[in-house]
């Protein structure tokens, strides 16, 4: 059986006599406990009188790793030792805090007519300590259930769940069990009754979220440009929807702008044009002798930043959205393609194999080239006449139709319906068949408003063998 407090005091003070007449006298006594606990000091329940602070620490550390502390939830008993519980004794700290009481001679002496006691000096892992009261709490039973709020993926129709209530237990006296374990270095124990608690989040208030959600995703979202319009569907912006609960308190939604942010991104992608690569034609010293295939200027968003805030800044004003992506212009780059050796022959400097229209308004003819081979041609054509003439350049096929009416129109005087094989080089000026025309050539030639008549057979073959891109020079 453990001495009690008063025999331990007791024995101190007489211990502490016996030093003082052993040693003589008071300064010897005094000399003597500067560096050891005071007589009848404890530690929590542990004495620890008489000891160097080595001591102390050895004795502190061993006491902390005996101390249990019992818990009995409605029959169900679990032990736990103050590490288990995220209990840290500092050995030293506690050494520290009892050697300080005899600071002062004159508290020395009083030593020897009453006790000290001095609580551990500890600290508590608060992950821990949470992972020891959830334990306990689930023995007591399961754990109230919050209601939430979730969309359908398919339909993006939110609805809440139902909330059911559960058991807890009364945490505070848990966290008093514990501390006063701690501080005493003493083993206890504790019992607790489960509670009934309802939960944080009702079946009614997730019901109302719900709602709110469901209105704020049936606004309309619309970003256009000058072609095309991108509108995200209910189960995309369903995505975006974002719940917080506070203080057990479900937040009406809010919008996740990251979220909305790849949707603003994804319609970028969409609605930008990458620009179209150019080639130019250049002799051997590098110079650029024509544009043998046009590039096309690209577009890029520059604005997805400033759609992605209007639409969140919109919608959370419970407003529909309707904005524009705006653009900026990105200019083609050009691959450089050498000439063939020669070319100040011809009235197109050609590339090895490229193929290339030449027609002779003078001669009334139209050649087809690759690089500087003949592959069709010289082919009798009619051009345009007098206050109708044929524009002259270089140019490039840029549209075909098998059949077109051409005309047609208050704009224009005639209209010649289902016009066969149809290959425009420059705005309205195109190569095509004239099954109405009885000969072609010197003579007949000046027959057309300003597109190039051919045989009917002649304008299929060109139809076909030309390519979007292809130069076509016309000149006298």
């Amino acid at each position: 059986m453990g001495l009690s407090r008063r025999t331990i005091i007791l024995t101190a003070s007489i211990t502490g006599a016996v030093v003082l007449a052993t040693i003589g006298g008071g300064a010897a006594y005094a000399t003597y406990y500067g560096d050891r606990a005071l007589p009848g000091t404890l530690v929590g329940e542990t004495s620890v009188a008489g000891m160097s602070r080595d001591d102390i620490v050895a004795a502190v550390s061993k006491q902390s790793q005996s101390a249990k502390l019992t818990v009995d939830i409605t029959g169900t008993q679990k032990k736990y030792s103050l590490s288990d519980l995220g209990v840290t004794v500092d050995s030293q700290a506690t050494a520290d805090k009892v050697l300080a009481m005899n600071d002062s001679i004159l508290d020395r002496f009083y030593a020897l007519f009453g006790g000290h006691s001095v609580d551990a000096v500890y600290s508590v892992d608060a992950k821990v300590s949470q992972k020891v009261l959830t334990e306990l709490a689930r023995t007591a039973g399961p754990a109230p259930v919050d209601a939430t709020v979730t969309a359908d993926p398919a339909s993006g129709v939110f609805s809440g769940s139902t909330a059911e209530n559960g058991m807890t237990i009364d945490t505070k006296a848990v966290e008093s069990a514990v501390s006063e374990a701690a501080k005493g270095l003493s083993s206890s124990s504790l019992t607790l009754r489960a509670i009934e608690v309802g939960p944080k989040v009702t079946t009614e208030a997730a019901a109302k979220v719900a709602e709110e959600a469901n209105a704020l995703v049936q606004l309309d979202v619309t970003v256009s440009d000058t072609v095309d319009r991108y509108s995200p569907d209910v189960p995309t912006k369903a995505q975006w929807v974002t719940f917080e609960t506070k203080n057990g308190k479900l937040s009406s939604p809010k919008l996740d702008r990251d979220k909305v942010n790849e949707w603003v991104e994804k319609a970028v992608k969409e609605a930008n044009v990458a620009p179209t690569e150019g080639v130019n034609n250049v002799d051997s010293a590098g110079n650029v002798l024509v544009e043998a295939m046009p590039g096309k200027k690209g577009f890029s968003v520059n604005n997805a930043s400033a759609v992605t805030d209007a639409i969140v800044s919109s919608l959370t004003d419970r407003k529909a959205y309707s904005g524009e992506f705006a653009y900026d212009e990105v200019a083609p780059t050009y691959a450089a393609r050498p000439v063939l050796a020669g070319y100040q022959n011809y009235v197109y400097p050609a590339a090895a194999g490229e193929k290339w229209v030449d027609i002779n308004l003078a001669a009334s003819t139209l050649t087809a080239y690759e690089g500087y081979n003949v592959v069709r041609g010289p082919v009798p054509m009619n051009h345009g006449g007098p206050g109708r003439e044929t524009v002259v350049g270089t140019f490039h096929v840029y549209l075909k139709y098998q059949k077109q009416d051409m005309g047609c129109s208050p704009e224009w005087p005639y209209c010649v319906r289902d016009v066969p094989w149809v290959t425009y080089f420059t705005g309205s000026y195109a190569m095509h068949g004239a099954p109405w025309a009885d000969a072609f050539g010197i003579g007949s030639d000046y027959s057309s408003s300003g597109c190039i008549n051919l045989p009917v057979d002649e304008a299929r073959w060109m139809w076909g063998w030309s390519d979007m891109g292809t130069a076509v020079v016309t000149h006298h």
